[in-house]
């Protein structure tokens, strides 16, 4: 089954959707050997990055973008992404769609997203996540594997593969690994579209979700969820 297209495309009713379903995923690992939220996030690691560095780097390049003067500026900064990344550069295609796409990513909860270019979706989600943290998350193969095994839990609670047309989240090839049972490969520029979006939209209703607890640690960002899919990734 691949991912289906809502309406209105946007965060709201992608939240609707789900209902009672968000808050299902996030207690997922409230019991589970990861710890919680908080302990698996402390696990993360990236290119020699704890979570803190990582949060650090991603408000860096957030204001490096939104501070660039032209479109050459931002290419520039979207170059070093893709490099903190290990990504090769923008393509000319992608060049040439940057601008439009931060547009567009400026519709935080709705919008025309039909446009959004999702060629090499791995490289150019970590522009896009870049562009507003908070609003946008990092879609690869690992950051997708680990959001296919919360909702693959999540599932095995259910009894069954409920909002399969949200959550059934494709798995960008990477250079290694695989996708989680029953997940399929990315198989189209649209689904690497939606991929992209529901992923977005899943990490920031958890990060509502926790933040709505008493006793947290921090202020979740849908870049931590993101962070925490990342390192689960890694692990399972």
């Amino acid at each position: 089954m691949a991912l289906h297209p809502i309406h209105p495309l946007g965060y709201e009713q992608f939240v609707e959707i789900l209902g009672d379903g968000v808050a299902a995923i996030t207690t997922l690992l409230e019991n589970h050997p990861f710890g919680n939220w908080w302990n698996a996030l402390q696990k993360y690691q990236f290119n020699g990055m704890n979570y803190v560095e990582g949060q650090e780097v991603r408000c860096q390049f957030h204001q490096q973008l939104v501070q660039a003067v032209n479109v050459d500026q931002r290419i520039i900064v979207a170059n070093q992404i893709l490099d903190w990344g290990q990504m090769k550069p923008l393509s000319a295609a992608m060049e040439e769609s940057l601008e439009g796409c931060f547009e567009l990513l400026n519709n935080v909860n709705a919008g025309p997203f039909d446009q959004l270019y999702s060629g090499r979706i791995a490289s150019i989600s970590k522009v896009y996540e870049m562009w507003n943290p908070a609003a946008w998350v990092i879609f690869d193969s690992y950051c997708a594997r680990g959001l296919q095994w919360l909702v693959s839990e999540f599932w095995n609670e259910q009894g069954g593969e409920i909002h399969a047309p949200v959550l059934k989240i494709p798995w960008p090839p990477g250079r290694v690994g695989q996708p989680w049972g029953g997940f399929p490969r990315l198989g189209s520029l649209r689904q690497a579209r939606l991929g992209f979006l529901y992923s977005s939209w899943l990490c920031r209703a958890i990060a509502h979700q926790l933040n709505q607890e008493e006793h947290q640690p921090i202020i979740w960002q849908a870049y931590h969820i993101e962070m925490v899919a990342f390192q689960i990734g890694h692990e399972v």
